[in-house]
């Protein structure tokens, strides 16, 4: 079965994790501030670093919206991280998600 979409999925899915109170307490902020530690203490940021949340984004809004797990391709997790990275990291960079 193929699937047709008229949407971005890797970009809803970023969209998801940022306005979905829930997603967004247990595991987006949380993954934030731990980047934002990181950085605090000088520690290179990889990709791993923000992987497991996407990986946690991408299942529970396939569940949300009550999407096959081919809603996204291969390459959606670095996408995703692609897109957080890039608009994320002047705000960790500025201490935004800072808990100290």
């Amino acid at each position: 079965m193929e699937l047709l979409m008229d949407f971005d999925a890797d970009l809803d899915c970023v969209t998801y994790m940022r306005n979905n109170p829930t997603f967004y307490t247990k595991h987006y902020y949380p993954c934030m501030a731990n980047i934002s530690d990181k950085m605090d203490m000088k520690k290179s940021i990889k990709r791993r670093d923000f992987s497991s949340m996407v990986k946690q984004a991408m299942n529970d809004y396939c569940k949300e919206y009550e999407l096959p797990k081919e809603t996204f391709s291969e390459k959606s997790l670095g996408n995703i991280i692609d897109i957080l990275a890039k608009e994320e990291m002047p705000q960790l960079r500025a201490g935004e998600y800072r808990c100290r």
